[in-house]
């Protein structure tokens, strides 16, 4: 795989991709029936006899997506429905379509009456008078809730839809019972369909809406615009300290705190009443996000933060959530630890900072293992290119699975001093337009220039290096900020860095933190842009016998001796994803 971003690469025939694809067979049994300014071919043809390069035939074309936050409660919907409705019109939206183009609504349907209630409230709000003629139905009838599988299997229906013109029922329906709007009971109903929008809501009110059309043929679309883009805000919380004052503070002293997890006694980042049912995790990300939005000195109105972004990065969830929810299924399987479950879910910390900052606008969790935060950063980057956010929070969080002994010290590069320590930490990290932090009159720390992630093998790890930055013009950057732990892939790295970028100095944050698996890939590109504002970086203390070129290609003094234009990070899910970040000053 070259690449790995947010949302899908454009393909051939879809708005973001100049390649062509053939145009789509036009029907002659039937008159077409869009609404829309493309045509399509209508219920009794809907299948495109067309192909694309390489022979594939498109089922159905990923027209858009919506994301947002309910920011209302971890389990429970938001009852009036506003998080729901606003994931479909941006779906819409960045679709370029309206509600009349909506042919069919897969909806979330999962026949608790929070929820149907909660979607009855989307379906009105958006389609309004129309609502009750836009057919909307539940796959759960038929196989039930499937969790993380809900979203894909919902939308293999959708695309079946499409492909046959059959709205499926909503089985098990009580035709009984009153309600204004049409949920295809019982029986399937064909009809034309050609565009699907298919809703999914998930715990911690994360909401998302995709929108499926059937395939078009040759159009015309425009590029991202080049909007340049900043760090802004920096929320380091680990064993060095809580807050950028006490991360640079500790980098300057050469101060090593691996394997200590932050303390936040005696503080408090939420409402009491939230705060002391937080899971650790949750307490460490919330904090973190708290001061990224001080260091930036960011204020914005109540109505603003519905369009904030958060994009959580974590590696494995809480650790302190998931041992209580096994621990509880051990001693009685019929008596499970509620809240333990609802806090199991990956993405129920990234609701939580939704939750308490109020931010309402695109969320998502990223879960790629240690390169999830360079991963999330890509995420937040387009979706400001995109036009869907001016601010985008960024938070990594990650617990240690294991406890590394006191006093432990780790000198990743050094092949005399080889180990790994586990640690634990949250990073947040707030990313903005520039015109958006100029306006405002931020102080940005440094800017972002460019992005770029490659799959891996276990054996390959160079190669994948390579190709990470194969689209950065990284040969000049001052500093480089690398992924090495202390482990194995130290080796591989040093040897490809110190090639590809000769006049940089390696360095990493793990020797002072630990292994903090995504939130290392974070505190990476923090010390990066701590580096760049502020000339200090982390030393590496004891390193002697370095596995690839001198020791005075790596950062031996934490105050440097000249100014940093430039710094490249890495982040690594070894053996899955290689990540690299470019900053760069401010102008």
């Amino acid at each position: 795989m070259a690449s790995t971003r947010c949302s899908s690469a454009p393909t051939p025939g879809s708005p973001g991709c100049r390649r062509s694809a053939p145009a789509p067979a036009r029907p002659t049994a039937a008159p077409t029936v869009s609404t829309s300014a493309r045509a399509r071919p209508s219920c009794c043809s809907n299948r495109w006899t067309g192909r694309w390069p390489g022979g594939a035939t498109p089922l159905a074309e990923v027209a858009g997506y919506g994301l947002s936050a309910d920011a209302y409660h971890a389990t429970a919907p938001d009852p009036t429905g506003r998080g729901g409705a606003s994931a479909v019109r941006r779906a819409l939206a960045d679709a370029g379509m309206s509600t009349d183009d909506v042919s069919y609504v897969s909806g979330h349907g999962t026949g608790t009456p929070a929820n149907d209630a909660m979607e009855a409230k989307v379906m009105r709000a958006v389609f309004g008078d129309r609502a009750p003629r836009v057919p909307t139905s539940s796959i759960k009838s038929f196989v039930g809730h499937t969790l993380g599988a809900a979203g894909a299997v919902e939308a293999v229906a959708s695309v079946l839809a499409l492909q046959h013109g059959m709205a499926p029922p909503t089985i098990g329906f009580d035709t009984d019972s009153v309600t204004d709007l049409d949920f295809v009971p019982n029986v399937a109903r064909r009809m034309p369909i050609e565009t699907v929008v298919s809703n999914n809501y998930a715990f911690g009110g994360n909401n998302v809406a995709l929108a499926l059309t059937v395939p078009g043929g040759e159009r015309e679309y425009e590029e991202f615009p080049d909007r340049p883009v900043v760090i802004s805000g920096l929320g380091p919380v680990s064993g060095l300290g809580t807050g950028i004052a006490e991360l640079a503070e500790a980098i300057a002293e050469g101060r090593q705190a691996v394997g200590r997890s932050p303390s936040l006694e005696g503080r408090t980042f939420a409402p009491r009443s939230l705060w002391r049912h937080m899971n650790h995790l949750s307490r460490m990300a919330i904090a973190a996000s708290r001061l990224a939005w001080e260091d930036a000195g960011i204020k914005l109105p109540r109505a603003a933060l519905d369009n904030v972004g958060l994009i959580f990065a974590t590696a494995a969830g809480s650790v302190e959530s998931t041992g209580g929810f096994d621990e509880s299924v051990a001693v009685d399987p019929n008596k499970p630890a509620v809240l333990s479950f609802s806090n199991v879910v990956l993405n129920a910390t990234g609701g939580a900072v939704c939750q308490t900052l109020g931010l309402r606008g695109p969320t998502t969790t990223i879960c790629n293992g240690e390169a999830s935060a360079s991963i999330a950063l890509d995420c937040a980057v387009e979706m400001i290119r995109a036009g869907k956010a001016d601010v985008v929070l960024v938070v990594a969080a990650d617990e240690a699975t294991a406890t590394a002994a006191a006093g432990t010290t780790i000198t990743p590069y050094d092949r005399d001093r080889t180990g790994e320590a586990p640690g634990s930490a949250a990073v947040a990290i707030l990313v903005e337009s520039a015109e958006h932090c100029a306006e405002r009159g931020g102080r940005a720390y440094a800017r972002i220039l460019g992005t770029g992630h490659a799959g891996t093998a276990e054996q390959d790890e160079r190669e994948s290096i390579r190709r990470s930055l194969a689209g950065l013009p990284a040969e000049g950057a001052g500093l480089v900020v690398g992924a090495g732990t202390g482990g194995r892939y130290d080796a591989d790295e040093a040897s490809v860095l110190l090639e590809l970028v000769p006049d940089g100095l390696l360095t990493t944050s793990v020797g002072q933190t630990g292994d903090c698996q995504a939130a290392s890939g974070a505190m990476n590109l923090a010390v990066a842009a701590l580096a760049i504002r502020d000339g200090i970086a982390p030393a590496l203390h004891g390193l002697e016998r370095p596995y690839a070129g001198e020791v005075e290609s790596y950062v031996r003094k934490p105050h440097l001796s000249e100014a940093v234009g430039q710094a490249l990070v890495l982040t690594a899910a070894a053996g899955s994803v290689r990540g690299a970040v470019l900053l760069g000053a401010m102008a």
